[in-house]
């Protein structure tokens, strides 16, 4: 006869302890792993926004700064623009310079500027040197340089002159849709390699106009007729064409905020009529920028300088950006950002918070030369 079986057993108090100190222990270690693999992502994820900012930010400033001064087609020697534009001090409506720079107090090459946590905008001139013009804006943060760089407006086939009377210029329009049409208001500039004259197109269609009325309005209405027999004797010198006729425009880099916005963003102006555009935002997190322009040597060595050092800007041949990007989010970096960041000599003290920094730089080399009549 068999014996009966015996009840079954239960775990022991030990078993049970251990059981649940190693689910613990499981646990915790793939929370760790779960929290280190979130943390890698964040880096990754900032790290690659900052990254893409960066190259944008450059990548548009690089192709206006490229084109400061183009007069639609390729000169070794710089040409010179007539500018009938009725200017009165505005830097949006000089276009007898290619570029011109406003350089920051405080962030001299050498120096060391601190950034609030609160960035502060300014509209007191004497906060840059040379000073601000009124037309600015002035919602500019303090403690950065300000670019103003003037060119061509459109990348499409330009327009063709066909006539010029001491009043009016006649176009044969491209047809190409990168050209859009001149428009009433439009700075216009009518151009070959050598010679060039800026005037604020006061008709219509294809026949352009340079009369007073507008905003700023043109300060010569009647040209001369030995200014007409030039402008209307103006050819490309790649044979027989004749001159372009195109859109011209002032475009101003600068960092600002959006209300409410705690940081920073790379701010883009341009000016290419009568109407007073606002600045849009090309990317956010640019918490500075400092600018170094290069000017060539009597032995053809380049030297670079602040904007408040240039004399003469139609001797600069490139300009030098450095700009320091921050991630969006806080709380990426274990610790807190005490470094020092070094832009184009100036070095920049940040807030000490968590987020991710990094210094992008660029050089860029301008491709047209101008002197001014």
């Amino acid at each position: 006869m068999s014996d009966p079986p015996r009840p079954g057993a239960g775990f022991s108090l030990v078993e049970i302890m251990v059981a649940l100190a190693t689910g613990l222990l499981l646990t915790a270690g793939i929370g760790q792993v779960y929290l280190a693999t979130k943390q890698t992502y964040t880096v990754q994820e900032q790290l690659s926004r900052l990254q893409e900012n960066a190259r944008y930010a450059l990548d548009r400033m690089g192709r206006d700064i490229r084109m400061a001064g183009s007069l639609g087609c390729t000169s070794q020697s710089p040409a010179t623009v007539t500018n009938t534009l009725n200017a009165n001090g505005n830097p949006f409506y000089d276009f007898g310079n290619r570029l011109t720079g406003y350089e920051a107090m405080g962030s001299f090459p050498g120096e060391r500027l601190a950034i609030p946590g609160n960035p502060q905008t300014s509209g007191a001139t004497a906060q840059w040197n040379p000073r601000l013009p009124a037309a600015l804006p002035a919602s500019m943060i303090l403690g950065n340089d300000i670019l103003l760089v003037r060119g061509r407006a459109d990348s499409g086939v330009p327009d063709a002159l066909q006539s010029a009377t001491p009043d009016t210029v006649t176009v044969a329009p491209s047809g190409d849709p990168g050209q859009p049409g001149l428009q009433p208001d439009d700075f216009v500039m009518v151009a070959d390699c050598s010679s060039a004259y800026v005037f604020q197109n006061t008709g219509a269609g294809i026949t352009l106009g340079h009369a007073a009325g507008g905003n700023p309005g043109n300060a010569t209405t009647t040209w001369s007729a030995i200014k007409t027999a030039n402008l209307a004797s103006l050819q490309n010198p790649h044979g027989s064409l004749p001159a372009e006729v195109y859109r011209v425009a002032s475009t101003l880099y600068y960092l600002s905020r959006a209300n409410n916005d705690p940081g920073t963003s790379l701010y883009r102006k341009p000016r290419n009529s009568g109407t007073n555009t606002p600045g849009e935002a090309v990317v956010e997190g640019v918490e500075n920028m400092q600018l170094v322009y290069g000017v060539q040597n009597g032995n053809g060595t380049l030297q670079y300088s602040p904007a408040s050092s240039i004399a003469d800007w139609n001797r600069v041949v490139s300009v030098r950006i450095a700009l320091l990007l921050r991630s969006v989010e806080d709380n990426v970096r274990k610790d807190p950002d005490t470094g020092l960041y070094d832009l184009n000599g100036t070095w920049i003290d940040p807030a000490d918070d968590r987020r991710l920094r990094q210094v992008f730089t660029a050089t860029i080399a301008l491709r047209n030369g101008i002197r001014v009549q």
